[in-house]
C-alpha cells in the first residue's frame, strides 16, 4: 500500500502557467422607446435618404440625378457607337466626346432602356421623349436633393423586429442600400423595429465611423449631408485633373486598400493591400502575407496606370498586371481596368474614436491575449500576452516565459498608442515598438505601425470556477484526446472521469479505479487554472489552463499538452447495489473494528476514532469527538468486471492516510462493511472493517 502521495498546491504553480486562456459582436437587447425606429421619424428619414439610389453616376448620358440607366446600354457619340457594359466604360465615352473640339458632343441612346429610379423602382423607357418626361421629375444640376451621398453604411446591418409585448420575433439582416431603403419604406405602426448596434459607417475619406445608438447615428448622417461634393453636375470633365500620377501615388499610400469588386466578384475582399512608400507592396489576409512591387506611370493621353508585379501564391495573384485608373475619387474609391477586367478598390482608414486609453487598458488587463495574426501570418500564434496594470506583461510561448513592459498614451493626432518594449525571445520580439490601436473591442484588437505592419490579438475565454463545475458535474467525462509534445497518448489513458462538487475526482478504466481531485483558481488576470491530481498517473495529472468549456467538451492546456474531455451520459441508470451501500454508509457514524496492513494488525491506530460518511462524498473523522483538520473523500463504484469498490482518498496525517485506496468490498450489510486490497509488489493483503455504532 502507498505510504504518502506528494501534492504541490495550486498557488505555487499558477505563475508558471500563463499559457493560452483562449470581429466585433452586435448586441441585441430589449428596446427602449428611444431605440424604436418609427416611420417618418428622424432616424428613418435619414437612413432612407442615405440608402436612396444616386442616379448621378451616368450623367454623361442622361443628364439626370434621379434615375440610373441599367447597363448594358448602347449609345452613339460623334458618329461612333459604343456599348456601355460597366461604369468604367463611361471613360471610353468620355474619350470619344473629348476627341474633337468642333462637335456638339451629343449622346444618342438606343432605346428601349431600363432605368432605376431613386426609390429602386425599375421602369422601361422606349424613346427619348419618355426619358425626357421622366427627367422632368428630377431636380436640376447641382440643386439640393434628398439623397445623402457623403456617407455609406458598411453592410451587413441588422434590425430586431418585436411584437407588441416587445419580444423579438425576427432578426432582419440588410445587405445593401436597396434592401435598407425598402425596409425603411415598409415601416408602419404595426412593425416595431430597432437597429442592432454597433453600426459602422464609411465617410468620403474611407474612414470607418462606429455608432452605438440612434442619437449617434442621426448625428453622423446629418453631419454628412452636403459634407462633400456630390458631383451632381453634368460636366463630366470637371474632375479629370484630379486623377494625376502624383495624386494617385499620394492617395494609394494612405491607409490600406481592399478590392471590393473584381469583375463583380468578391474573391479578393479578404485581402488588405498596402502600397508602401518604397514601392514595395504588401498583401495580407487569410492568415498569410505576400510581397510584391508597384509603380505608377502617366501616358501622353493623361491616363494613369498602376503596375503591380511579383505577387505569387494564390488568388491575390490576380492583382498582378498593368491597371489603368479610370476613376480616382478623393473619397477613397478607385476603379482599375486591365484588358476586360474591372477592379474596384476602396481605401480603409478605420479608427476607433470611442476607444479611450482607459478602455484599452482595461480590455488588455482582463484575461490573456493570443497573437492570432502578425502581418498576415500565424507565426506568433503560439504566444500569449498577459498584461498587468503595473506596466509589465508576460509573454508565454515557444517553451519560454518572459516579462516585458508596456505603456499606453494618446498621440498628438488623438490616436491611442501602445508602447511595447523589452520583449525578448525569438520571433515575438518583432512586436517591440509603438503601435496605434486600429481596431478596438473587448475581445479583439488590431494594432498598426507607421511601416504598414500590424498584429491582431484575441482574448482567450476566461472561465470561472462555477462555470467549470457546472459543466463537470453533469454526467461523466471521457478522455477524448491527450496530446503531449505532439505525441498522442489517448490510447494509453482511456479513463472515464466522475467529478464531484467537493473537488473529489474518480477516474475509471475497466477494472482500474484511480482517484484524486480537480481544484480550480483564477489568476490575477482572471484566467482559470486547474490542478488535476490523479494517483499513479503523472501523464493525466498536471496544472492546466482552462482552454474551453461547453456542454459537450472541456479542454485543458499545459504548455505543449492538451487534454480534451467529452461528456458521457451512458451510465445514467443508477446501480441499485451502489445506491443501497451509500444509503447504509450515510446513515449514522462508523468506526474501524479491524485493520490489517502488510499482515500487521493496526486496529489500535483507529481507537477512539469515529467516521461520518457524508452524502456529498466527504468523509469526516472525529478523534474523541474532535474533528480532524482535513476532510477525506469516499465513494462506492462498480468496476467493469462487476465488482463493488470502495474508494477512500486522503493525503493528510497519520493514521488516516493508511485508509487511502480503491478497496474491494468483500462483505457488506447495513451495519458492517469489510474491505480488502492486495499489495501488488508484496502480495500482502490489507483489510479494513467498518461497523456502524
Amino acid at each position: 500500500m502507498r505510504q504518502f502521495k506528494k501534492l504541490f498546491f495550486l498557488p505555487l504553480m499558477v505563475f508558471a502557467l500563463l499559457t493560452s486562456c483562449q470581429k466585433e459582436e452586435v448586441n441585441i437587447v430589449n428596446p427602449t422607446e428611444e431605440s424604436i425606429i418609427k416611420n417618418n421619424s428622424t432616424t428613418a428619414t435619414l437612413m432612407s435618404r442615405t440608402a436612396t439610389n444616386d442616379g448621378s453616376v451616368d450623367n454623361i448620358i442622361d443628364n439626370a440625378n434621379c434615375l440610373e440607366i441599367i447597363l448594358p446600354v448602347t449609345v452613339t457619340a460623334n458618329g461612333i457607337t459604343v456599348t456601355i457594359e460597366s461604369i468604367t466604360d463611361y471613360s471610353v465615352l468620355e474619350g470619344i466626346l473629348d476627341e474633337f473640339t468642333n462637335d456638339n458632343d451629343e449622346v444618342a441612346i438606343t432605346f428601349p432602356i431600363h432605368v432605376t429610379l431613386n426609390n429602386y423602382t425599375e421602369i422601361v423607357l422606349n424613346s427619348q421623349e419618355e426619358l425626357n418626361q421622366a427627367i422632368e421629375g428630377c431636380v436640376g444640376e447641382n440643386e439640393e436633393d434628398d439623397d445623402i451621398e457623403c456617407i455609406d453604411f458598411k453592410y451587413p446591418i441588422s434590425f430586431s423586429i418585436y411584437n407588441t409585448s416587445f419580444q423579438i420575433i425576427e432578426t432582419k439582416t440588410i445587405n445593401n442600400d436597396s434592401e435598407l431603403y425598402h425596409f425603411m419604406e415598409s415601416l408602419d405602426g404595426a412593425i416595431l423595429a430597432s437597429l442592432n448596434f454597433p453600426v459602422s459607417l464609411i465617410n468620403p475619406s474611407g474612414e470607418i465611423i462606429e455608432v452605438a445608438s440612434n442619437q449617434e447615428l442621426d448625428e453622423a448622417l446629418s453631419n454628412a449631408d452636403e459634407a462633400c461634393d456630390e458631383d451632381d453636375d453634368y460636366d463630366y470633365n470637371d474632375d479629370d485633373s484630379d486623377c494625376t500620377e502624383t495624386y494617385v501615388d499620394e492617395l494609394l499610400m494612405k491607409c490600406h486598400w481592399v478590392a471590393v469588386s473584381y469583375n463583380g466578384d468578391n474573391q479578393l475582399t479578404d485581402y488588405d493591400v498596402y502600397f508602401k512608400e518604397n514601392q514595395q507592396l504588401l498583401v495580407t489576409g487569410n492568415g498569410v502575407q505576400f510581397e510584391g512591387v508597384w509603380s505608377t506611370s502617366q501616358s501622353t493621353a493623361n491616363t494613369v496606370s498602376v503596375e503591380i508585379s511579383q505577387l505569387g501564391g494564390g488568388t491575390h495573384e490576380d492583382l498582378n498586371g498593368q491597371w489603368s485608373v479610370t476613376d480616382c475619387s478623393e473619397y477613397g474609391r478607385f476603379v482599375f481596368v486591365k484588358d476586360s477586367v474591372e477592379m474596384v478598390m476602396e481605401k480603409e482608414c478605420q479608427t476607433s474614436p470611442d476607444c479611450t486609453e482607459e478602455e484599452v487598458k482595461n480590455y488588455l488587463n482582463y484575461c490573456v491575449w493570443n497573437v492570432v495574426d502578425f502581418n498576415g501570418s500565424n507565426d506568433l500564434l503560439e504566444y500569449d500576452l498577459s498584461f498587468d496594470l503595473d506596466g509589465t506583461f508576460s509573454v508565454t510561448g515557444n517553451g519560454q516565459s518572459t516579462t516585458a513592459n508596456w505603456s499606453i498614451s494618446m498621440s498628438a493626432t488623438n490616436d491611442v498608442e501602445v508602447e511595447l518594449s523589452n520583449i525578448a525571445g525569438a520571433n515575438i520580439q518583432a512586436i517591440n515598438g509603438t503601435w496605434k490601436v486600429y481596431q478596438c473591442a473587448e475581445n479583439r484588437m488590431k494594432f498598426i505601425n507607421n511601416n504598414g505592419g500590424y498584429f491582431i490579438v484575441e482574448r482567450q475565454n476566461c472561465y470561472t470556477e462555477e462555470e467549470l463545475f457546472n459543466a463537470a458535474l453533469e454526467c461523466q467525462w471521457k478522455v477524448n484526446s491527450l496530446i503531449v509534445d505532439g505525441v498522442d497518448f489517448t490510447d494509453n489513458n482511456p479513463f472515464l472521469f466522475t467529478f464531484y462538487e467537493n473537488e473529489f475526482a474518480i477516474a475509471s478504466n475497466g477494472d482500474v479505479i484511480s482517484y484524486g481531485s480537480l481544484t480550480a483558481e483564477s489568476t490575477s488576470n482572471d484566467q482559470l487554472v486547474v490542478l488535476l491530481s490523479i494517483f499513479n498517473n503523472s501523464t493525466l495529472g498536471d496544472y492546466y489552463v482552462v482552454k474551453s468549456i461547453t456542454n459537450e467538451v472541456i479542454i485543458f492546456e499545459s504548455g505543449n499538452k492538451e487534454l480534451k474531455l467529452v461528456r458521457n451520459c451512458d451510465n445514467s441508470t443508477p446501480d441499485e447495489d451502489v445506491v443501497q451501500i451509500k444509503e447504509w454508509m450515510t446513515d449514522g457514524n462508523w468506526s474501524i473494528t479491524y485493520a490489517l496492513e502488510d499482515s500487521v494488525d493496526i486496529t489500535a491506530d483507529y481507537y477512539s476514532i469515529d467516521f461520518d460518511f457524508q452524502s456529498n462524498t466527504d468523509l469526516v473523522g472525529f478523534n474523541n469527538n474532535d474533528q480532524i483538520s482535513s476532510t477525506l473523500h469516499w465513494n462506492v463504484v462498480r468496476d467493469q468486471s462487476g465488482k463493488l469498490r470502495f474508494v477512500i482518498d486522503y493525503l493528510g496525517t497519520f493514521p488516516y492516510w493508511q485508509m487511502d485506496d480503491d478497496w474491494y468490498i468483500t462483505e457488506v450489510t447495513s451495519t458492517r462493511i469489510e474491505l480488502h486490497y492486495v499489495n501488488d509488489s508484496t502480495n500482502n493483503e490489507f483489510v479494513l472493517v467498518f461497523e456502524k455504532q
